[in-house]
């Protein structure tokens, strides 16, 4: 293993190598996305990443690098993550709700899928003392049962995938693109490959209990938890397409949140919650959160392909991928 001296040095030497990086075109973004990627990654990704800049010969092979990264990285995980429509909040009268409530394709085919996730929730609101662990709102259907007190405090909720869920459940004809988003997945965070596999996606120790508006916008890495210096305390960060007053209505005004239980289930992974803070801070510090944002916006009317000169057609391709896999559970 290389020393930390060693592994600064490394680091200096590639983002100098990003500096004499010529733009190819007034769009290309590959220093920034590369330049974010060295900056927000833990030490063993960050070296990884710069060893692989190292290896780069010319600028051609550091574009190649950047929309590797984006494509096998960052549009799976903030793409899939939105679109998937997995009913996690079903609660029993759901189940029973009868032939008005319509099944989507995959809603029925495997209904162990569909117990593992409700039994997730169930553990999970066991666990966060049946609340959002952001809000402090109670679970509605708890209340209305359990502890009618916290009505006026209670609100749905929902159990969210610190990592995405459709990490672990994909079509046969998409394993392919899965192992690549692992594999980019482990370059950056080797130390989930102790943590987190494909069998491991539905443990409590990547899920969290949210109400639905805080899990959509966790999901988008609008929202990630940092850590503090304070063990299993969290600091709240928001990014630019966080609704504003979504601040005031749920967020708490220290912006702390205490992700800690009293059972013995598994608390939620620090090294997961750190992996997403990452990514949602390179998704912004690179542009592409915001650039993926749009490419999506692009595909609900492709019609802009036919009209639109400057459509990146090969990162559209790349975000309908992404798409299609969050569309397997939903």
């Amino acid at each position: 293993m290389a020393s930390s001296e060693g592994q600064q040095a490394a680091a200096i030497e590639a983002i100098n190598r990003l500096e004499g990086y010529t733009s190819s075109t007034p769009n290309d973004n590959t220093r920034r996305i590369l330049q974010a990627f060295i900056q927000h990654l833990p030490p063993d990704g960050k070296a990884n990443i710069v060893s692989q800049i190292s290896n780069c010969r010319n600028d051609i092979e550091l574009v190649s690098l950047a929309k590797t990264l984006v494509e096998n990285l960052l549009i799976p995980l903030k793409a899939a993550i939105i679109l998937q429509s997995i009913p996690l909040e079903l609660s029993p009268l759901d189940r029973d709700a009868g032939p008005e409530r319509k099944p989507s394709e995959l809603d029925e085919p495997d209904s162990s899928l569909q117990n593992d996730l409700l039994q997730l929730k169930q553990t999970c609101l066991v666990r966060d003392g049946y609340k959002c662990v952001v809000t402090g709102y109670f679970d509605h259907t708890y209340a209305m049962d359990e502890a009618p007190r916290h009505l006026s405090n209670a609100v749905p909720t929902q159990v969210a995938h610190i990592m995405p869920f459709v990490l672990g459940h994909v079509p046969e004809e998409l394993k392919l693109e899965r192992a690549k988003l692992w594999e980019a997945l482990y370059t950056c965070f080797p130390r989930l490959g102790s943590i987190l596999d494909p069998t491991k996606i539905n443990h409590p120790s990547n899920a969290l209990t949210l109400i639905p508006v805080i899990r959509e916008q966790f999901g988008e890495f609008n929202l990630a938890l940092e850590s503090t210096e304070r063990p299993n305390v969290y600091y709240i960060k928001t990014y630019p397409h966080f609704p504003q007053p979504y601040i005031r209505l749920f967020l708490p005004r220290n912006r702390l949140v205490t992700l800690r239980t009293d059972t013995d289930i598994p608390q939620p992974s620090k090294d997961l919650v750190e992996t997403h803070a990452a990514i949602a801070q390179i998704l912004s510090a690179s542009g592409m959160g915001e650039t993926i944002d749009d490419l999506l916006a692009k595909l609900d009317d492709m019609t802009t392909l036919a009209r639109d000169g400057t459509s990146r057609i090969e990162d559209l391709l790349a975000v309908q991928l992404a798409k299609n896999m969050g569309q397997v559970v939903g």
